[in-house]
């Protein structure tokens, strides 16, 4: 992963306020997909570890301290050394819970249902064809571009979001679908949406989704066993 890579814009990218094309080195350079995809997961990764040991409000702490106190020449927002202080902490978090579950193990592919005809736009056709290979970022540039996308293709679009390290993108396509118990993959939303909210590092929210799921409907045990394991 780059080290020069603009930790402040990186973070407002997370949140959404900003798009991929608009993350930055420290000189001003662009950032390559696959670097912004390395960054970003390692560093969602690496804040959700801290959350659950509050240890986030103490970096803050030091950082704000540094802040007040450093030199306003000296880069000291870069990315190495944001990431020594957090790679610092988890480091600590790692020796003392060592069982703490990742996102990685809970985020699986769904087959998708639906298929494509001849008729069918080129967006459609190579979005669902990027689905089936679990291309997540090719899949959700095109089904991004469908105009009135059903139910279902909404339903890809938002997995896609969140294969591709796009989960505020995913909320807002999920929560779309959550809206109504009458779409087909309404069950599967909340655990879907559950897991965006766990990457975006809202646990409350994510555990309070997987808490609605009842015993009959889907990833029910693996809700269970999620919730118990992040309230450790």
């Amino acid at each position: 992963m780059s080290e020069d890579i603009d930790i402040g814009l990186l973070e407002k990218y997370k949140n959404g306020e900003i798009t991929a094309k608009e993350v930055l080195c420290y000189d001003g350079t662009p950032v390559t997909e696959e670097e912004l995809k390395v960054a970003l997961e390692d560093f969602e990764n690496l804040t959700i570890q801290l959350k659950a040991v509050d240890l986030g409000k103490r970096l803050k702490c030091i950082h704000e301290d540094v802040v007040k106190k450093a030199d306003r020449k000296v880069n000291i927002q870069r990315w190495s050394a944001a990431a020594s202080l957090i790679l610092l902490a988890t480091f600590s978090f790692l020796l003392l819970n060592p069982s703490e579950p990742k996102f990685s193990e809970y985020f699986t592919h769904f087959n998708e249902l639906v298929t494509f005809r001849d008729s069918d736009s080129m967006d459609y056709a190579e979005g669902l064809e990027a689905y089936t290979r679990k291309d997540y970022n090719a899949a959700y540039i095109s089904l991004k571009e469908i105009e009135n996308l059903s139910d279902e293709l909404k339903f890809y679009l938002g997995i896609s979001a969140l294969g591709s390290e796009r989960p505020s993108e995913a909320i807002l396509t999920f929560k779309q679908l959550s809206r109504t118990s009458s779409n087909e993959y309404y069950q599967q939303t909340k655990w879907y949406l559950g897991l965006a909210y766990w990457k975006m590092g809202d646990l409350k929210r994510a555990i309070t989704l997987w808490e609605s799921i009842p015993a009959s409907e889907f990833k029910y045990e693996e809700s269970r066993e999620l919730i118990e394991k992040l309230r450790d």
